[in-house]
């Protein structure tokens, strides 16, 4: 088991070498306790079954496919001007509002980097500083008036003088630990399991699992330097078992307890999820398609 702690590497990136207790089973659980069981985050992949039909004398064999790659979770929302396709060319990123720059450096750097590749103009952040400094030179007065302006505030004044004309402010950009990514609901009568969302696995009465990953999040918004208006706000979600190397594929036996509730029984899969020396390359991917998905709404490329 976990030992309560966040395993993080230098770059921000979930360290998988940690040991972890992976699958879990329940035998025919009711539909509150298989939420219980679902919010467990200590275990990268649960099995709920909440079924009481019977099952064949001699063991079903199924197998589930999981596709290697699924969409962003992106629950953003962009101005009309945005969607109608105004795009901006030179950028400042800011840190989270009070975050010291230092701590918040390396995720700033990663999203400048995007920016650059797609021939955006990037201005430091760090510009902001002027503002302060200017305020020295000039009495004790305009000192105080520039410490008290917000970071956004200090930005919106520097990027007018540097010319930029957006604003990507970092809400929040971490990581959550084992949540569960990926749902699948088992159909009794085509021997099949299914992908669903969330909410229908959780309205599901029947045998289902479902797998689980490092999960990251970006929240933050967009502003029109010559306007002040938020152009977009960001909200968008990674889990990294939406990033497997390969198809995955996993064989079941549907098995019946002591009172005579299926459940599923492992018996094989092409390559082990759990303890698979993937993740940390799952996770990186994770990280870049969250960051490229911002950048691309903001420029159109």
């Amino acid at each position: 088991m976990r030992d309560g702690r966040d395993h993080l590497l230098e770059d921000g990136v979930p360290d998988k070498g940690v040991t972890r207790e992976y699958r879990g089973q329940r035998y025919g659980l009711t539909g509150g306790t298989k939420m219980v069981a679902w919010l467990a985050g200590l275990i990268l992949a649960g099995i709920y079954i909440a079924s009481s039909t019977g099952c064949a004398t001699a063991p079903i064999q199924t197998t589930l496919i999981m596709k290697p790659e699924i969409p962003l979770n992106d629950m953003s929302a962009s101005a009309p001007q945005l969607k109608a396709g105004k795009k901006y060319h030179k950028i400042i990123v800011l840190p989270p509002s009070g975050t010291a720059r230092a701590e918040f450096e390396p995720t700033v750097a990663l999203f400048e980097r995007e920016f650059l590749r797609r021939g955006v103009t990037v201005i430091s952040g760090a510009i902001t500083g002027r503002v302060v400094f200017g305020a020295v030179q000039q009495g004790e007065k305009k000192e105080a008036t520039g410490e008290q302006l917000s970071d956004i505030e200090r930005a919106l004044i520097m990027a007018k003088q540097t010319g930029a004309d957006a604003i990507l402010q970092i809400g929040n950009f971490d990581w959550k630990q084992n949540v569960a990514g990926r749902f699948f609901v088992y159909n009794q009568y085509t021997n099949t399991f299914q992908e669903v969302s969330q909410s229908r696995y959780g309205d599901w009465h029947g045998m289902g699992e479902w797998y689980a990953g490092d999960q990251i999040e970006f929240i933050g918004r967009l502003i029109d330097v010559e306007s002040g208006q938020v152009m977009a706000s960001f909200d968008i979600i990674c889990n990294s078992s939406w990033n497997l190397p390969s198809p995955y594929q996993a064989t079941f036996e549907i098995l019946q307890n002591e009172n005579s509730q299926p459940y599923l029984q492992s018996i094989s899969e092409n390559y082990p999820y759990n303890t698979g020396n993937f993740w940390m390359t799952a996770a990186h991917k994770s990280r870049e398609r969250v960051i490229e998905r911002v950048v691309q709404i903001i420029t159109g490329k």
